[in-house]
């Protein structure tokens, strides 16, 4: 994988770094990193998104096997991976996170059969 050199941003050792930090994170070899990224090897941006978000989930999940399940589950909604391709970065932590913790519960939906407190019930009621 060769960055760009004329990028003013980010040079060719500190994409070369990030490229080693996320495949230490993940396991993955360079070709793996490269279809994550897709022909925009070279753009600094989403080098840095995608280590961000896997720094993140790296630290949550503990492990690179950890984090590979994490990334690869597919839960009917679509795999971790899929959203880091395609750049949805929210999107894609939010659902490895899950596949780490277990789904988040909803806010301020009560569980069966116990009510809400007057303070978060609806005017009027």
């Amino acid at each position: 994988m060769t960055p760009r050199r004329s990028d003013p941003v980010c040079g060719e050792q500190s994409l070369t770094a990030l490229s080693h930090e996320i495949r230490d994170l993940t396991g993955w070899s360079e070709p793996e990193l490269l279809r994550v990224l897709g022909r925009s090897c070279g753009d600094v941006a989403r080098f840095v998104a995608l280590h961000g978000v896997l720094a993140r989930l790296g630290r949550v999940a503990g492990d690179q096997q950890a984090l590979a399940t994490a990334l690869s589950t597919d839960d009917g909604a679509g795999a971790a991976i899929g959203m880091l391709r395609a750049q949805q970065w929210s999107r894609a932590f939010t659902t490895a996170l899950d596949h780490l913790h277990g789904p988040r519960p909803e806010m301020v939906v009560p569980e069966p059969g116990r009510e809400l407190p007057a303070a978060t019930r609806a005017l009027g009621d």
